[in-house]
């Protein structure tokens, strides 16, 4: 049954470059892990918007092998202006 997903990466995590229901991308970072070359994103990172707005992530799951002091970012998490993350960056 999941034998067409074999060699597809998960794209359950949110990194650098990932989008928002509204247009943002996560242009921050700071969680000290990667995942296929592209930084993972975590609680407190930025999101910026093509007009120069900036918005913060607020949610993320606990996932101690990448970081052991603020939640990892996935898609689903919410930011501080209401929006969400979609979409994971293609890697």
């Amino acid at each position: 049954m999941f034998a067409g997903f074999r060699n597809q990466k998960p794209r359950l995590f949110a990194t650098l470059g990932s989008t928002t229901e509204r247009g943002g991308q996560v242009t921050t970072a700071t969680s000290g892990s990667s995942l296929w070359g592209r930084d993972v994103a975590c609680v407190g990172d930025v999101v910026t918007y093509p007009d120069g707005r900036k918005s913060m992530i607020v949610d993320g799951a606990y996932f101690t092998p990448m970081s052991r002091t603020k939640p990892i970012a996935l898609v689903g998490s919410r930011l501080s202006n209401g929006d969400r993350i979609v979409e994971a960056a293609v890697f």
